[in-house]
């Protein structure tokens, strides 16, 4: 865990906006979209964390759909492709 000393409101506000991206999903009818935080990088590999309702949009047997495409959007504009979305199970009961 790294500690940050922060002097100001704005530099909190700039860390912010360089660590949270859109996220956005599409399938043949729809769209989705949400938000998240980078939270790792290793190599070229980043780490997201998000709400489960954001890449989560649940099949008959409340599984989570596999034929949604998710594209991650960072401060910059840049779009990426999402992969390795870990699967989990829907209830709307659950909170995320």
């Amino acid at each position: 865990t790294q500690t940050i000393a922060v002097a100001s409101n704005r530099e909190v506000r700039k860390i912010a906006e360089l660590v949270t991206v859109q996220i956005n999903g599409r399938d043949s009818q729809y769209t989705y979209s949400g938000s998240g935080v980078l939270i790792n990088k290793k190599g070229d590999t980043y780490t997201i964390l998000t709400n489960n309702h954001v890449v989560c949009e649940p099949d008959p047997a409340n599984n989570c759909r596999k034929d949604i495409r998710f594209t991650v959007r960072t401060y910059d504009g840049s779009s990426y492709e999402m992969i390795g979305i870990p699967s989990s199970k829907y209830s709307g009961n659950t909170p995320d």
